[in-house]
């Protein structure tokens, strides 16, 4: 009988086959894992527990190839020295499936990390323990957090439960805008800002009902949390009331889902402005990144005009069209840059129409970093993992005609 193992309250459980047995083993008159207890667990604990019962389940799976390999080899039994199911021997299989390409995945440790650090998952447990087995896709971030994730400890949760919708999300309001100015990220959480401060006007002041010294505890605690945890939050407590997500929550969750993906390739743009700022004061772009150093302030306003809106839409902001003879060179250039980058079949094509279509004005140096929306996420990782400055300082020194620092 194959082994069967299951997460129970912080227990690993072995399923036991009860129609044999009987009542011959009664269950413990132990307080039991009600449903009020588990109500008053934050956000992450309760995806903690989600994570455990996932990480539980794989280990039956595990014991039972293990187990199917050892009966399958015939060697094993009659062995003067049998080896043991864990040798290395054993466990060096070829998987069963093989690889995809890495190509087709956008340069990102997890899909959990996409918006990290503000609009990311919760940090993954098995990723920080030394190894996670879902790599590319698992739901939480394989990022580096400085800080460990905040939790609510009893007596703020007992406040937050008795708060109302209104005074919930007047108190997450205040804090999910200073972290969204902080980042950058101010115009693209909009919506989210819109929403939070509508249905919370005409709240009772929290000063009423809590006393300051726990008000200045929970201001402390939800000003360490990301953007992500602060609205988590807000979704976790409205599914508790309801027993089901507020139509609120839904668009609170499908907003921050949409603030992810654009995040990222944000400070990405944002990374290249301040260098280039850096070299001579003026970085050149036709649209410039808001919200950086010096002088590259006074561009926002043609982020704005360069359509900032259509491009969170994953739509182009700029027509396609056959490069020309004459810019090929144009384009042998960018794709020597983006080798760096993370690209697909797709998103290549894209370059080179996006490419093209800039090369005779001179704003190639945006149109390289346009990106069709499934690569725009990888973007801030790219930069991460490679020398920018020295890879744009042998392009301008190839192209000084085209781009020029200003002294």
């Amino acid at each position: 009988m194959a082994l069967e193992l299951e997460y129970r309250n912080t227990f690993i459980d072995v399923k036991e086959d009860f129609e044999e047995m009987g009542s011959s083993r009664a269950r413990a008159q132990s307080s039991p894992p009600g449903r009020v207890r588990r109500i008053s667990f934050s956000l992450e604990a309760a995806s903690e527990e989600d994570a455990m019962r996932s990480y539980v389940g794989t280990l039956s799976q595990k014991t039972a190839d293990l187990m199917k390999l050892q009966d399958e080899t015939p060697t094993t039994a009659c062995s003067s020295s049998p080896k043991s199911p864990m040798s290395p021997e054993v466990l060096e299989v070829e998987p069963e499936h093989p690889p995809i390409l890495a190509e087709f995945f956008p340069l990102l440790p997890s899909q959990g990390s996409l918006g990290h650090p503000e609009v990311c998952r919760r940090p993954c447990i098995y990723f920080i323990a030394g190894h996670c087995e879902n790599g590319n896709a698992c739901a939480y971030c394989h990022m580096e957090h400085t800080e460990k994730t905040p939790k609510l400890d009893k007596r703020q949760r007992t406040i937050i439960q008795a708060l109302s919708r209104p005074q919930l999300l007047g108190l997450v309001l205040h804090f999910c805008r200073s972290k969204a100015e902080q980042a950058g990220f101010l115009e693209e959480a909009a919506e989210i800002l819109g929403m939070l401060a509508q249905e919370s006007a005409g709240a009772r002041p929290l000063s009423q009902m809590v006393s300051d010294r726990d008000l200045r505890n929970l201001h402390k605690t939800l000003g360490r949390m990301n953007f992500s945890n602060l609205i988590g939050l807000v979704t976790h407590q409205s599914s508790n009331r309801t027993g089901n997500a507020t139509p609120s929550a839904d668009f609170l969750a499908a907003s921050l889902e949409r603030i992810a993906r654009i995040e990222p390739w944000l400070k990405g743009m944002r990374q290249l402005c301040i260098y280039f700022h850096g070299k001579g004061g003026c970085c050149y772009w036709d649209v410039c990144m808001p919200n950086t150093t010096g002088p590259s302030v006074e561009c926002g306003e043609k982020f704005i005009e360069g359509g900032a809106s259509s491009l969170k839409e994953g739509m182009s902001i700029m027509p396609y069209r056959e490069p020309a003879t004459g810019e090929r060179h144009e384009l042998d250039l960018v794709n020597r840059l983006t080798g760096a980058f993370p690209m697909t079949h797709r998103s290549q094509l894209h370059v080179n129409a996006v490419v093209s279509s800039y090369a005779e004005s001179g704003r190639w140096l945006l149109a390289l970093h346009l990106l069709d929306k499934a690569d725009l996420v990888g973007l801030n990782s790219a930069l991460a993992a490679c020398d920018v400055s020295a890879a744009w300082d042998q392009v301008l020194e190839q192209r000084p005609r085209k781009i020029t620092i200003p002294n």
